[in-house]
C-alpha cells in the first residue's frame, strides 16, 4: 500500500469511527483494520486528539490505567508536604502527571516538581520514559534551557525537581501582543542556541512547541519539557505497557505536537535534528505573522495540512521583513528534511547574518540572463554599498581571506569552472525557498539562476570542457544543464543524494547509493540512458583521479575511510583511514585536499584543511581560517591553485593558500 494509500484509508476509518456510536469504536477498528497494529495505532491516536488542542498526548496517559479520574494520592494541595519540598501551588497537568510549584525548605528556593502518576510509576514503560528524560535533562546545561536540579522518589511518588521559570510561555506571550522583528530574532536565537546545544549532545527535543518555551520578564527564553525527546536511536522498538501504548519510537507511532511537529513525525517516521528544526520554523512563523501555519478546524485536517499543504508566504501576511527571512523560514517547513537547514549551527548562522541585514540595503535582483549580456559593476556597487552598511568586505584578493558572497538565505557547495572564470553554487535565498543552482564570475558580479525549474537542485560539478553542470535534483536524481541554462533530467528515483562525478573524457556520469543496504557505485551516459552497476560494497561521493585511473571514495557517507581502486578493474586500497569530513578533492601528483589530522586519536574539533601526498602519507596542513568547518558544505579549488572556495555560515567564501603548495590542478 502506498503512503497516499494508507493515509486514505487513516481518513476513511477515522471518520466512520467518529461517526459511530463511542462505545462501539474499539470493536469496530479492531475488526476494519484486520491486524494492521500501525493502522489501528495511528486511527486510535487521532481519535484520542480529536477535540483536543495540542499533543496527542494530552489525553493523560494515566486515564487509560484509572478510567480517566485521578485518584486522590495524584493530587497534592497548597501546603502539602513532599519530602523537603512544600506545595505552593499547581502549575498545570501533563499526560503523564502534575507539575507544582514548591519551596524547597533546605536551600530557600522555589523548585518546580514534576510528579508521575502513581498509576503509571508502576508500570516498568513509563519508569524508563521518566528516567529517560532525567538522563537526557542532566547532560544539559544552557542558560535557555530549565535545569534539573534532582530526581528523587518518596514513597511512591517519582519526581523531577526543576529550575522554577517565573515567567509567561511564548503562546500566551504572543496572545498578548505581537512582537516586532527585532524581538522575533531575540527570541528565536535564544530558542536555536537551546536546540544547539541540545543536539550537540545527540538530543532531539521532538516537541518543540510555544507551550515548551518559557518568556521571562527581560525576555529571556527558558526552553522546558524534554518528555519525549530522545538521544539513543538504537533502541526503536516495539515496548507494549500495561495500557496498550507504545512509548518508544517507532514506525507508524506519532508522538508530538500538533500542529508543530514535523511532517515525518506525523507519518509515524523518526524524528531527527532536522525535525526540531521543521518546529522551530513553525515556531518562527507563527511569531512573525500572527497565525499557526498549519492549525485547522480539526486533528485530521491538521495533520493533511503538515503533511501536504504549503502556508502563505510570510512576506504577504507582513510584508517588509528582512531581505531573505521569509525564504529562511520556508527553507524550515521545507517538506523534505533533506531540503531544510541541515543542523541548527546552520540555523543559529543564519539568523545571526539576517540579524545584521536588518535595516540594509536589500539584495540585489537575480540577473535572468547569461551574465555577459549585463555589465557587472552596477551589482559590485550594490554590494559594496552591502559591506559598507553590514561590515563585509566583498573581494580582497591581496588578502587571505575574502567574501565571495553574502547573500540571504544559504549558498553551499561551490563548484569553480575548469576556465577558473565561473564559480557554481546552490542557494536558497533569490526568492524561493529551494536550492537551486547559480552561476557567479569568480572576478566579481551577480548570481544567474541556471534553470528555471521548480525542483530543488544541490551539489554542482562541471563537465571537462566547462559547457554543462551535472547536479542532484529534488534529492532524487540528477540533471544535466548547459551553461546557457537548458536542462534535462538524467537519472531519477532515487531517496537520497547522489553526487554526481563526470568521468574524465566528460562521456558519463558516475554516482553512488545503496543496493540492498549497501554502498554501490553506478555509471550513467551523458547522454542519457539505464545506470549500470560498476561495483558493488563500495561506498558514497565517487572522486575521478585527474589522470582518470583511479577511482575515489568514502566506506561512511559521513566520512571515515578513503579508499581508491584503479578504474579499470582491480583490488581496492585504503588511502586514508579517518579524514573528518566527506568533502574531498583529488588533485594532480598523488594529492589530495581533506580535512583529517595527524593523530587518529586527535578530538574531532582538531581537525585541519591539509595536503595529503600518496607516496610518502606526509600531510602538510594549510593555513585555513576555521579549517574544521570549511568542507562541511563544499569546497572547490580554483584551476591555479591559488584560491579555495568554500561555504561558511552560510555565505561563500574565497581564502588565498600559499603558493608553496601548488601546483595542484583539481580532478572533476
Amino acid at each position: 500500500m502506498s503512503d497516499s494509500d494508507r493515509w486514505r484509508r487513516v481518513e476513511l476509518l477515522f471518520h466512520a469511527a467518529l461517526d459511530g456510536p463511542p462505545g462501539q469504536r474499539a470493536a469496530y477498528l479492531k475488526e476494519a483494520c484486520a491486524g494492521d497494529d500501525s493502522l489501528l495505532r495511528e486511527v486510535q491516536s487521532l481519535l484520542g486528539y480529536e477535540g483536543q488542542r495540542d499533543s496527542l498526548l494530552e489525553v493523560p496517559a494515566w486515564a487509560n490505567l484509572t478510567g480517566g479520574e485521578p485518584p486522590p494520592s495524584a493530587v497534592l494541595a497548597p501546603g502539602d508536604k513532599l519530602g523537603y519540598y512544600t506545595i505552593v501551588k499547581t502549575l498545570g497537568a501533563g499526560g503523564m502527571g502534575q507539575v507544582y510549584q514548591a519551596r524547597d525548605e533546605r536551600l530557600a528556593r522555589d523548585v518546580a516538581l514534576k510528579l508521575l502518576h502513581p498509576a503509571l510509576a508502576a508500570d516498568p514503560a513509563y519508569m524508563a520514559r521518566f528516567r529517560r528524560e532525567a538522563r537526557l535533562l542532566a547532560l544539559l546545561n544552557h542558560p535557555n534551557i530549565a535545569a534539573l536540579y534532582a530526581y528523587e522518589i518518596h514513597g511512591d511518588t517519582v519526581t523531577l525537581v526543576l529550575e522554577f521559570v517565573q515567567g509567561r510561555c511564548l503562546a500566551e506571550y504572543l496572545g498578548r501582543s505581537e512582537p516586532d522583528e527585532a524581538e522575533v530574532f531575540r527570541l528565536a536565537l535564544q530558542i536555536a542556541s537551546a536546540l544547539e546545544a541540545a543536539h550537540a549532545r545527540g538530543i532531539v527535543h521532538r516537541d518543540l512547541k510555544p507551550g515548551n518555551i518559557m518568556v521571562l520578564p527581560e525576555v529571556k527564553v527558558k526552553l522546558l519539557d524534554f518528555g519525549l525527546a530522545r538521544r539513543d536511536l538504537s533502541d526503536l522498538d516495539e515496548t507494549r505497557t500495561r495500557s496498550g501504548l507504545s512509548l518508544r519510537t517507532t514506525e507508524g507511532a506519532i508522538l508530538g505536537s500538533i500542529p508543530y511537529m514535523a511532517p515525518e513525525q506525523a507519518e509515524g517516521r523518526t524524528a531527527t535534528a532536522r525535525s526540531d528544526i521543521f518546529s522551530l520554523g513553525v515556531v518562527l512563523y507563527e511569531m512573525l505573522s500572527g497565525r499557526q501555519a498549519f492549525r485547522r478546524e480539526t486533528a485530521l485536517r491538521s495533520l493533511t495540512a503538515l503533511i501536504r499543504e504549503e502556508p502563505p508566504p510570510l512576506d504577504s501576511l507582513r510584508p517588509g521583513l528582512t531581505p531573505g527571512l521569509s525564504a529562511f523560514v520556508a527553507a524550515c517547513l521545507s517538506k523534505a528534511p533533506q531540503q531544510r537547514p541541515q543542523t541548527m549551527t546552520e540555523v543559529v548562522e543564519t539568523l545571526h547574518r539576517l540579524q545584521r541585514w536588518r535595516h540594509e540595503v536589500p539584495y540585489p535582483r537575480i540577473i535572468p540572463g547569461p551574465p555577459h549580456r549585463k555589465p557587472w559593476w552596477p551589482w559590485l556597487l550594490a554590494l559594496l554599498l552591502v559591506a559598507g552598511a553590514g561590515g563585509f568586505y566583498l573581494s580582497n584578493r591581496h588578502g587571505p581571506v575574502a567574501a565571495f558572497s553574502a547573500y540571504p538565505g544559504i549558498e553551499t557547495a561551490p563548484a569553480v569552472s575548469p576556465d577558473g572564470a565561473t564559480v557554481a553554487f546552490a542557494w536558497n535565498g533569490g526568492g524561493d525557498s529551494r536550492f537551486h543552482i547559480y552561476l557567479q564570475p569568480s572576478a566579481g558580479g551577480g548570481p544567474r539562476r541556471l534553470t528555471q525549474r521548480p525542483e530543488s537542485e544541490t551539489n554542482p560539478v562541471w563537465s571537462p570542457d566547462g559547457k554543462r553542470l551535472a547536479f542532484d535534483q529534488s534529492e532524487s536524481g540528477i540533471s544535466i544543464a548547459e551553461v546557457t541554462g537548458a536542462a534535462r533530467a538524467l537519472v531519477s528515483g532515487y531517496s537520497s543524494e547522489l553526487h554526481p562525478a563526470w568521468s574524465p573524457d566528460g562521456s558519463s556520469l558516475y554516482f553512488t547509493t545503496e543496493q540492498n543496504g549497501q554502498p554501490a557505485i553506478w555509471r550513467v551516459s551523458a547522454q542519457g540512458g539505464t545506470p549500470e552497476l560498476v561495483l558493488e560494497q563500495a561506498g558514497y561521493r565517487v572522486r575521478f583521479s585527474p589522470d582518470g585511473r583511479f577511482l575515489y571514495y568514502l566506506k561512511s557517507r559521513q566520512a571515515g575511510q578513503l579508499w581508491r581502486r584503479p578504474a579499470a578493474g582491480g583490488p581496492a586500497e585504503l588511502v586514508h583511514p579517518d579524514i573528518r569530513n566527506p568533502n574531498f578533492v583529488v588533485l594532480n601528483g598523488g594529492l589530495l585536499l581533506l580535512d583529517a589530522t595527524s593523530d587518529p586519536s586527535a578530538p574531532p574539533h582538531s581537525a585541519q584543511l591539509c595536503l595529503f601526498r600518496l607516496d610518502t602519507r606526509a600531510m602538510e596542513f594549510l593555513p585555513v581560517p576555521e579549517a574544521p568547518a570549511v568542507l562541511r558544505d563544499g569546497i572547490s579549488l580554483s584551476p591555479d591553485g591559488r584560491s579555495l572556495f568554500y561555504s561558511k555560515g552560510g555565505d561563500l567564501v574565497r581564502s588565498a593558500l600559499p603558493a608553496r603548495a601548488l601546483p595542484l590542478q583539481s580532478g572533476k
